[in-house]
């Protein structure tokens, strides 16, 4: 399943981004791996797709290591970085009959390593055309209009604005057809919110309405501000 292996890959990303902070380097890599050298004992004999994620972060701590993939771990420290597990993105690969490692010295960056096994390529079908527009949207994000979300959005035709803080969004709202928002930002000025809105939310958070899950695909995304701005003109 594409999808679900691209939010996989996101998953260690970001993770990996939030462990360099300011600067850094992140390196993905993809190789063929020998049939002949199983990844796991427990895996199938045969031929499997190496994808290496690396960073040059604080690597994680030996005494948490084994917890990575626990659902309830957390690597959310007192410096405001944001971290959690990767249990969602562990269960993906183990359903795909692969398997997913850590290698890591604490200090020195973190490697994760995701063992796929190799496919026979099946023909498929075209997909459909993505959904754009040309309204003016506000988005209220961490990053502003610098992060992914924003460039996705403009990608997809929109006129964006981005902003920070939630007092800043709300005094601007008026002139937009819709607002894109981060679900814990928007929490601040929830209930004075009078367009139709995008939520954007971390695994584990809630936020009533239209959602889309972090890390954020351009396709969901895409679809999300279409239904909710048709259906604000259902209204």
């Amino acid at each position: 399943d594409p999808p679900q292996i691209e939010k996989v890959l996101l998953d260690l990303a970001e993770n990996a981004v939030q462990a360099m902070g300011e600067e850094g380097t992140l390196e993905i890599s993809v190789e063929e791996v020998d049939p002949r050298s199983a990844p796991f004992p427990s895996m199938v004999p045969g031929p499997y797709f190496r994808i290496r994620v690396m960073d040059t972060g604080c690597g994680i701590n030996p005494a948490v290591k084994d917890l990575v993939f626990d659902p309830y771990f957390t690597t959310r420290g007192a410096d405001g970085r944001r971290g959690w597990g990767l249990s969602v993105a562990y269960g993906i690969v183990r359903n795909h009959e692969g398997a997913l490692r850590i290698a890591d010295q604490k200090g020195e960056g973190t490697i994760f390593d995701l063992f796929l096994p190799k496919m026979v390529q099946k023909s498929l079908e075209e997909p459909s055309p993505l959904p754009k527009g040309k309204e003016r949207v506000l988005l209220l994000e961490e990053g502003g209009l610098l992060g992914v979300e924003g460039e996705m959005l403009q990608r997809l035709g929109y006129r964006v604005v981005g902003v920070t803080a939630p007092s800043e969004a709300l005094g601007m709202l008026e002139g937009f057809d819709l607002l894109v928002a981060d679900g814990e930002l928007a929490k601040e000025i929830e209930g004075r919110i009078f367009k139709p809105v995008v939520f954007l939310c971390r695994f584990g958070e809630e936020a009533g309405g239209i959602t889309v899950r972090k890390p954020v695909l351009l396709r969901e995304l895409a679809e999300a501000v279409r239904r909710a701005l048709g259906e604000s003109q259902e209204e």
